[in-house]
C-alpha cells in the first residue's frame, strides 16, 4: 500500500508505519469504566498485529455518552478537528466496532464524509472493516443500519420489561420520597461483581420519610399555605427530598412540597408511563413529552398508601383553589413594572448571603427583603423596604459617593498612581516586545484561520461545550494580540500625562455616572447592571429603628472599551484602567424614616 506524498498523507513507501489514532465510547452510567480499557486494547492489538504505529497522545474517548447523537461527545469533536489540522497528526482512527462512532445513521455517514475529505481512514476493529475498502460504504451502512436498529429495540424491550414489572406491583420509575426500595435478588443467577441477579425492585414505605409525608398532607389540609409548610420543615431541618448522601443541608422549596401534595402515589395509586424521553435531533439532548391518558397504566397499592382517600382529596380542594398559585407573589413575576426596578439582582443579604429581591406587592408599592426568610425561613432577616423607597435613597447615596469632595480628593490620588503605573507598564511593553508588526500581522492571521476551522466545525458537528470553550480561547488569544501589536505600533508617551490631566478625567467620570444613576429607572438599571455586581444590606439597629447598613464597590467604566483616557497630551487612547472600582461608603437607608420624609415633602 502507498499513498501520494500530498498535504494530507505521508509517504509509507519509505518504511514509516501509518500513524493511527483510537477513538472509544460506552453510553450509559450503568456500564463499567473498564469497557474503554477493553476497547482500546483491541485497538492496540490491531495495530501491533498490522504494523501500524499506535499514537498514545491521540486517544480520545467519551464515557456514559449516548451514540443516538454526536452533539456533546467531546472526545469525538477533538478528533474531528485534528483531522482537520495541516499537517495531519495520524493517517488513521481505530474504533472497536462501527456502533462506538454512533447508532444514528445519519450522523455516523456524516462523520465518514467528513473524515474522507480529510483522508483519515476509518478503521473498525471486529468487524475488519476500514474505509480503504471499494464497498466500504455499502458495507458501513448495512452495520450503521443493524447499529440503529439494536439501539430503538433496546429501549422497546427495557420499555416492555418496566411495563411488566410496574404490572407485577414492582417499581417501574424512579424513588419516591416517603418511600425506599427494596431489591429482590435471583437466588441462582449472579450479576455484576459476582453479587445476586436483582430481578425486581419492591417499594417500602420510609418509616421516617412516610411520617413527613403524612404531616405535609396534614398541614395543608388544616389550612396552612404551601410556603408556611416549607419555613415549618426548614425551621425544624427536616432533611429534605434533596439531602441525599451529602453532609450539605439542602432545603425545602414550595415546588417540592406541591409535587409532594400532587403525586397519587402517598394515597396508594400508581400511575406509569405518563412521560416519554425523546432525542431533539437539533441540540442532541433528551426531552421530556407527556404521553397521552390512553397510553397510561395504573396500579392500585392501598398497602403502600400513607394517606386516606379523605385526606388526599381535601388537600387537593385546597389546591385547586384559586387562590393558590404562584401568581399572588406581586413582584416575583417578571413583568414590565418589574424590569424598572434599578437594583433587582444585585442585592445581597448580609446575615444569610441569600438575595434581597421583590417579595411581595406589586409596583408602587412592591416589598425589597430577604428570599430565604420570606420562602424557606432559613434566615432571621425580616427586615423589608418598599422598591420606590429603596430605589431613591440608594440612588442619592450612590451619587454622594461618586461626588463627594473629600472621597473624591482621596480616590483621585490613589488613581493618578494607578494610571501612571499603568502607562508606564504598557510603554516597558512596548520596549521589550521582540516582535514587529509584521510578526503580529503572521500570528493574528494563524489565529483567525483557527477561528474559521472552529466554525467550520460548529457549523457542520454544532456546538458544544468543549468546542465553544475552544472558540472563546482563540477570541481572547485574537484580541491579545492585537492589544500586543497596538502597544508596539503606538507606545504611550509616558511623559506628558499629567497630574490636572488625570484628575479632571476622573471628575468628569464620576459626574458622568452620577447623572446617569440620577435618570429615568430604565437607564439607572443598565447602568447598575454594568457597574455593580454586588450591594450588601445588613440589618442594624439605629435611634430611627431598623435599617440597612449598605457597602459594596462600583466599578468606574463598564467595559473595556469605556476605560479610555483621552487628552490634548496623548497620541492615543489607552485602555488602562477598565477593572478599578470604588468602594461604596457604608449607607444607612431606614425604610420608616424615608416615608415620614416621603409625607413631610408631600405636605409641603
Amino acid at each position: 500500500m502507498s499513498y501520494l506524498n500530498d498535504r494530507y498523507n505521508v509517504t509509507s513507501g519509505d518504511g514509516v508505519p501509518e500513524r493511527c489514532a483510537a477513538y472509544a465510547r460506552f453510553s450509559s452510567d450503568l456500564q463499567r469504566l473498564a469497557s474503554i480499557d477493553d476497547q482500546l486494547r483491541e485497538c492496540r492489538d490491531l495495530a501491533e498485529e498490522r504494523g501500524f504505529q499506535f499514537l498514545e497522545e491521540y486517544v480520545r474517548s467519551d464515557e456514559a455518552k449516548t451514540g443516538k447523537t454526536i452533539v456533546g461527545r467531546g472526545g469525538l469533536e477533538d478528533l474531528v478537528k485534528l483531522a482537520a489540522q495541516n499537517p495531519r497528526p495520524f493517517d488513521r482512527i481505530l474504533f472497536d466496532d462501527s456502533s462506538r462512532l454512533g447508532r444514528n445513521l445519519t450522523d455516523t455517514l456524516r462523520l465518514v464524509d467528513i473524515f474522507e475529505y480529510y483522508k483519515v481512514i476509518l478503521h473498525f476493529v471486529s468487524c475488519n472493516l476500514d474505509s480503504e475498502n471499494p464497498n466500504f460504504r455499502q458495507l458501513f451502512i448495512q452495520q450503521a443500519q443493524q447499529d440503529e436498529a439494536f439501539s430503538r429495540n433496546l429501549g422497546k424491550r427495557c420499555h416492555r420489561g418496566q411495563r411488566g414489572r410496574f404490572l407485577n406491583g414492582y417499581v417501574g420509575s424512579g424513588r419516591a420520597f416517603g418511600y425506599l426500595h427494596d431489591p429482590i435478588e435471583d437466588p441462582v443467577r449472579k450479576g455484576e461483581y459476582g453479587r445476586p441477579l436483582v430481578i425486581a425492585v419492591r417499594r417500602l414505605k420510609h418509616p421516617e420519610e412516610a411520617l413527613v409525608v403524612g404531616r405535609i398532607f396534614n398541614m395543608r389540609a388544616s389550612g396552612m399555605s404551601c410556603l408556611e409548610i416549607v419555613k415549618t420543615l426548614n425551621q425544624e431541618r427536616v432533611p429534605s427530598p434533596l439531602q441525599g448522601r451529602s453532609e450539605k443541608y439542602r432545603v425545602w422549596h414550595v415546588s417540592t412540597v406541591v409535587r409532594i401534595l400532587r403525586n397519587e402515589k402517598y394515597r396508594g395509586r400508581d400511575i406509569w408511563n405518563r412521560r416519554k424521553s425523546v432525542w431533539n435531533p437539533m441540540t442532541g439532548r433528551k426531552e421530556v413529552k407527556f404521553r397521552p391518558e390512553s397510553e397510561w397504566e395504573v396500579y392500585d397499592n392501598p398497602d403502600l398508601a400513607i394517606v386516606t382517600d379523605e385526606l388526599w382529596y381535601e388537600v387537593q380542594r385546597q389546591m385547586d383553589n384559586p387562590e393558590f398559585g404562584a401568581n399572588r407573589r406581586g413582584g416575583l413575576n417578571r413583568s414590565k413594572a418589574s424590569r424598572s426596578y434599578v437594583f433587582s439582582g444585585c442585592l445581597e443579604c448580609g446575615l444569610c448571603d441569600g438575595n434581597i429581591n421583590i417579595i411581595g406587592g406589586s409596583a408602587p408599592s412592591a416589598q425589597y427583603g430577604c428570599h430565604n426568610h420570606k420562602f424557606h425561613g432559613t434566615c432571621t432577616n425580616g427586615l423589608v423596604i418598599q422598591q420606590r423607597v429603596l430605589q431613591e435613597q440608594l440612588l442619592g447615596a450612590l451619587a454622594r459617593n461618586l461626588t463627594d469632595l473629600a472621597i473624591w480628593s482621596k480616590l483621585a490620588v490613589e488613581f493618578e498612581v494607578r494610571v501612571r503605573d499603568a502607562v508606564k507598564k504598557h510603554a516597558d511593553a512596548a520596549k521589550r516586545s521582540t516582535k514587529t508588526p509584521a510578526d503580529f500581522d503572521k500570528l493574528i492571521a494563524d489565529v483567525e484561520v483557527r477561528i474559521a476551522h472552529l466554525e467550520d466545525a460548529i457549523e457542520k458537528l454544532g456546538i458544544s461545550d468543549r468546542l465553544q470553550a475552544r472558540y472563546k480561547l482563540a477570541e481572547k488569544e485574537l484580541d491579545d494580540l492585537k492589544r500586543e501589536k497596538a502597544i508596539v505600533v503606538e507606545p504611550v508617551p509616558v511623559a506628558e500625562v499629567t497630574a490636572s490631566e488625570i484628575r479632571d478625567f476622573l471628575g468628569r467620570k464620576m459626574t458622568e455616572i452620577a447623572a446617569i444613576l440620577a435618570s429615568d429607572s430604565v437607564q439607572a438599571k443598565e447602568e447598575v447592571r454594568k457597574r455593580i455586581s454586588k450591594l450588601r444590606l445588613e440589618p442594624v439597629e439605629t435611634e430611627e429603628g431598623k435599617a440597612y447598613r449598605i457597602t459594596g464597590d462600583i466599578r468606574l467604566f463598564s467595559s473595556p472599551e469605556e476605560g479610555v483616557m483621552v487628552s490634548p497630551s496623548l497620541s492615543k487612547s489607552a485602555q488602562l484602567y477598565s477593572s478599578w472600582t470604588l468602594p461604596i461608603c457604608e449607607t444607612i437607608i431606614c425604610p420608616a424614616q424615608s416615608r415620614r420624609s416621603r409625607r413631610l415633602a408631600a405636605a409641603a
